[in-house]
């Protein structure tokens, strides 16, 4: 569940509005940072168009404040099942009719192969990490006898994300992280970087801290490196740990985790807002491209431990406003804990440093620029 996001007024020098761009967002089975993301550019980056996502449910949007989202393959998509038919999803995108106007893809996945009549401009929150720097990991946990069928296939799906990369007129991407991988793969140079804002909503509240910290996410492994981090906590049972959020994965770590951590299941933005406030800090193990806990956690003034790779290495300043760690090993995680607890932390410093560096005027700004000069 989400909630309406809190937004103040953009400042009167902000550029115009672009017109006649539509938004396209991946799937949207699950409201996470993309999808708050792609919320906002439809809102307020790009003009009149609807939200268009390639499947899944279109009122996942409706709490955000996207008035109209239009369902691309209703059919070909479903929960259980969408990340399986994904893969077709480059073909279908060729099978059917270019998107009228100008096009402004929201991509993780595949909704920068969609086609415009128009202009098409990607914003990228990664290549598809299965096919591109996850891809050794994806098809490790393929069994030997299809192994070589899966790689064929992650041949054909580079070489036409490849081609649907280089249809775009230009590229953003959402950390220096994702540009250094797009210039890698894809041979483009990003126009721009630009950094997705936190909700406003995300703020200090006069809330006391408590003896606990804090882990906020889709619960998705290996991706989100959730295992290690129980296994730290395991050997750790002085500390509590509290687990926000749903995923395929949820009821099978929820089963095997140790009595000092809580699985909170979905929580509204409010709520995890005020878990921010109250936690000594957030812990963030994953390699995100950029991530959007850490920048929500130092907004409410909460220090972070984060691994020290992809976008953590952009938003956190080990020693400052958290602590980096080297690897997602329970060792390391419980060493960078111990650390954080001899440190002092100034909630005020923290707070600005996210205020000022990861705010939505500069966000709105960037895009804005981007599709009136495209």
């Amino acid at each position: 569940m989400t909630s309406a996001p809190h937004r103040s007024e953009l400042t009167a020098d902000m550029p115009p509005k672009p017109r006649d761009w539509s938004v396209v967002h991946d799937f949207c089975f699950d409201f996470g940072g993309a999808e708050r993301v792609s919320a906002l550019l439809s809102q307020e980056v790009a003009g009149d168009g609807p939200l268009i996502s390639l499947g899944g449910d279109p009122t996942m949007f409706s709490d955000a404040g996207v008035e109209e989202v239009v369902i691309r393959h209703p059919r070909a998509f479903r929960p259980g099942t969408y990340r399986q038919a994904s893969l077709a999803a480059p073909l279908l995108s060729r099978a059917t009719a270019p998107i009228e106007g100008n096009l402004l893809a929201s991509s993780y996945a595949f909704s920068h192969h969609m086609r415009a009549t128009g202009k098409k401009v990607v914003y990228c929150h990664t290549p598809l990490r299965q096919v591109w720097s996850g891809a050794e990991m994806y098809t490790s946990s393929v069994p030997g006898p299809v192994r070589g069928l899966a790689n064929g296939a992650m041949r054909l799906l580079r070489s036409l994300d490849r081609r649907a990369a280089h249809e775009a007129s230009v590229y953003v991407a959402n950390s220096h992280a994702v540009a250094e991988r797009v210039r890698r793969y894809y041979g483009i140079q990003p126009a721009a970087v630009a950094h997705p804002p936190y909700d406003e909503a995300f703020h200090p509240r006069a809330l006391a801290r408590e003896d606990v910290y804090v882990w906020v996410g889709r619960i998705v492994e290996p991706y989100k490196r959730l295992e290690p981090l129980l296994e730290a906590f395991r050997r750790t049972p002085g500390r509590r740990l509290l687990v926000i959020g749903d995923g395929r994965d949820g009821p099978r770590l929820r089963m095997g985790a140790p009595p000092n951590v809580t699985f909170l299941g979905p929580r509204t933005t409010r709520e995890i807002a005020e878990a921010y406030c109250t936690a000594r800090a957030v812990l963030f193990p994953s390699e995100d491209d950029f991530g959007l806990v850490p920048v929500e956690a130092m907004a409410c003034g909460t220090p972070v431990i984060a691994l020290g790779r992809g976008g953590a290495v952009e938003t956190v300043v080990d020693g400052d406003t958290g602590i980096l760690f080297p690897e997602s090993e329970p060792a390391h995680i419980v060493e960078a804990i111990d650390r954080f607890e001899r440190t002092s932390w100034d909630d005020r410093r923290i707070t600005t440093h996210a205020a000022h560096n990861f705010g939505r005027e500069a966000f709105v700004r960037t895009m804005r620029d981007v599709l009136n000069a495209a």
